[in-house]
């Protein structure tokens, strides 16, 4: 397995060190991401490599998003109600 650094070093998990595709898979683009790119016009693996991992991660969470008519986009989660 390479490591990339002192930071990979650090990452540490209850197991030890994270493997490299547990890495590699948490630093993929998601959906939101891809399209950001996309409309940026750039790899979406690039721009997931330059988003901090926390917040990365939280792109993968369900999300609504609404385009305005100037082009801006509004994400809104969900809101859940149980049924009764």
């Amino acid at each position: 397995m390479t490591l990339y650094g002192t930071e990979a070093e650090q990452r540490l998990s209850s197991d030890g060190l994270l493997s490299l595709s547990d890495d590699l898979a948490r630093h993929a683009p998601s959906a939101a991401v891809i399209r950001i790119a996309d409309d940026l016009g750039i790899d979406p693996r690039v721009l997931a490599q330059e988003i901090p991992l926390d917040t990365l991660l939280r792109t993968r969470y369900a999300a609504i998003e609404e385009i305005h008519e100037d082009g801006k986009r509004l994400w809104k989660h969900p809101v859940y109600q149980p049924s009764s």
